[in-house]
């Protein structure tokens, strides 16, 4: 990635989810300019914008979560733990 890069988060349009949230860790570093949290919708993906031109490169940590409906009585809350690898 290049300094003022920007990444989305997108929901695919089948999915049981109508919402995904996505935050950084708490107390831990984020590279981009735009803090989180991004809630992204089927319609309308949220990310990160600007990463910051002094980062250097490093592992970053965050969380995806979303609630995913399986019918009109039953939902389960699903959470997503990667990371982001910048190498510069």
């Amino acid at each position: 990635m290049k300094p003022g890069d920007s990444i989305n988060w997108r929901l695919d349009a089948a999915a049981n989810v109508t919402e995904m949230e996505v935050k950084a860790k708490a107390s831990k570093p984020w590279p981009f300019k735009k803090k989180t949290p991004y809630k992204s919708k089927k319609n309308q993906p949220a990310g990160a914008k600007e990463l910051d031109a002094a980062e250097k490169g490093s592992k970053y940590q965050y969380v995806v979560s979303a609630i995913c409906v399986r019918d009109a009585a039953m939902s389960d809350t699903v959470i997503i733990d990667p990371d982001i690898i910048i190498i510069r």
